[in-house]
């Protein structure tokens, strides 16, 4: 029968023949239970040299229940080689919707893989694990030593690693999406030894992908289980401690672009979302066309970098565009390279008299030199920033100025931002090293709107709004901007704020 979604059970083994044979035909009742429920699975026997026949158990045993089964050849290597080299060949030859890895010497129930991947599938999960130590978990027929063990181990994960909120990164029974398989997969972070289970977890959850716990029964195993030694712990140890400045650099990465983290977050689950490349904020801009004092103070706030004639990149339906035309002794030309954002602006045309309008980008400018460039809530929805603010470079004149407003503090990215497209929120910082690394010498950088900081945390981070309609754009314009003008007079060098001002000066010689 056609399957909704199909996936691959992913068993390693090394001499395994004593349990392979059970665990297969506990594979199959759950195949058939999620059969029912349109899910296909596939079995393969990922196999690290085995002595014993395992392969040759698993290919007879498979057969005669009727189970899918291939079976693949493994490196030489520790546990963590092997399961990265099988997880590999499970997302690159079978190309599954999901991918359940399992222990092949019987600890793990197979008959609780319906629970599993139904929470996967589900909750949109990028890593779903079986757990033995979160609330319903349990672990009978282990001993005292080896439960510690674990649990220490997991303690130390959580600690030593930064690991947040996972009771049992270390076990094997997990799902796994194909898309944070291979990110997981492509980073590079696969110790050799046993903190390979609590590196994928780790760097899964960095990415922003959701890991998530089911709980289950481990069991102990069919043939055993060999005792950890002192070197096993020794490297354990080690690998975490080395798993630490990854997941702070990959949190880091993502802090500085939050497009990839925020469709993959757990808090966006469910939310329909632009592709990165599309404008996805036309709603906004139609909403924000009625916040005239806002737009009124942002020209007043670009005073110092308005002369002559003056380039407006990102111009939309030219809220901003008719401030500027009203000033006197500017030279206005604004580009909106979007067809329908233009076809408005250009129906408006009598509203900004003098104003050069044109649908294309700064790509299109030859040689065409300016006074000023400005950016005003343009530079977050464009990927290659810094490619961006180079060719605005170009663009100016020796001696000529940059504007350039952006939305600050990423940990205010939230449901709006993603929707609207925004590849980012800037810290200031890296906001400033990025505008010298494009060549040109900051002359001021500061942030503005502090009074719209916790409205806009409560109903856009917190509340999860994914609208700006007109009425809240008035409320924001006639009572959060006067406020946040006000806090800027008083105290016009606050460390935070909502958006951030660049003023920048492309270099003389």
């Amino acid at each position: 029968m056609a399957h909704a979604m199909n996936g691959v059970i992913l068993l390693t083994t090394r001499d395994e023949a004593v349990s392979i044979g059970p665990v297969l035909a506990e594979i199959d009742e759950a195949a058939r239970v999620l059969d029912r429920a349109g899910l296909g699975l596939r079995v393969v026997l990922v196999d690290a040299g085995s002595r014993d026949g395992t392969v040759e158990v698993a290919v007879e045993q498979a057969a005669r229940l009727g189970l899918t089964l291939d079976t693949h050849g493994a490196p030489d290597g520790g546990v963590g080689a092997v399961a990265a080299h099988a997880l590999s060949v499970a997302v690159t030859e079978y190309e599954p919707d999901f991918v359940v890895t399992m222990d092949a010497g019987g600890q793990h129930d197979a008959r609780q893989l319906p629970d599993l991947v139904r929470a996967h599938v589900s909750r949109r999960s990028g890593l779903t694990i079986g757990s033995r130590w979160m609330r319903g978990g349990r672990s009978p027929g282990t001993s005292w030593a080896r439960s510690a063990t674990s649990l220490v181990g997991n303690l130390l994960a959580r600690r030593l690693a930064g690991i947040r909120g996972v009771a049992d990164a270390t076990t094997s029974f997990r799902v796994i999406s194909p898309e944070a398989a291979t990110v997981f997969l492509a980073d590079g972070v696969l110790p050799d030894d046993y903190a390979y289970f609590c590196a994928m977890a780790g760097v899964i959850q960095a990415h922003g992908f959701g890991v998530d716990e089911v709980p289950i029964c481990f069991r102990p195993r069919y043939s055993g289980v060999r005792k950890l030694s002192f070197d096993d712990q020794r490297r354990f140890l080690r690998s975490l401690v080395a798993l630490r400045p990854v997941l702070r650099g990959i949190r880091a990465d993502h802090r500085a672009d939050q497009t990839s983290w925020s469709q993959r977050n757990a808090e966006f689950r469910g939310q329909d979302v632009t592709e990165a490349a599309d404008y996805g904020a036309h709603d906004e801009l139609h909403a924000l066309a009625h916040a005239r004092r806002f737009h009124r103070w942002l020209v007043d706030l670009l005073g110092p970098v308005l002369q002559g004639h003056v380039l407006e990149v990102g111009a939309g339906i030219g809220t901003v565009t008719r401030v500027l035309a009203a000033r006197e002794g500017l030279q206005v030309t604004s580009l909106e390279p979007d067809p329908v954002l233009y076809a408005e602006l250009s129906a408006a045309r009598d509203e900004m008299p003098g104003a050069d309008l044109r649908n294309c980008s700064t790509l299109d400018l030859g040689d065409e030199r300016f006074d000023s460039v400005i950016y005003v809530n343009v530079m977050e929805h464009i990927e290659d920033h810094l490619g961006e603010l180079r060719r605005g470079l170009g663009l100016l004149r020796p001696g000529g100025s940059l504007g350039l407003v952006v939305p600050a503090m990423p940990s205010l990215y939230g449901s709006l931002d993603l929707k609207s497209g925004h590849f980012r929120r800037y810290r200031r910082g890296r906001l400033v090293e990025l505008v010298e690394a494009a060549g040109f010498e900051v002359v001021t950088v500061r942030h503005f709107d502090a009074a719209g900081v916790v409205p806009y945390w409560l109903s856009i981070r917190l509340g999860a709004m994914r609208a700006l309609s007109p009425a809240s754009a008035r409320l924001f314009d006639t009572v959060l901007v006067p406020m946040s003008m006000a806090v800027d007079l008083v105290a016009p060098r606050l460390p935070f704020g909502k958006n951030l001002l660049v003023h920048a000066r492309r270099p003389l010689a």
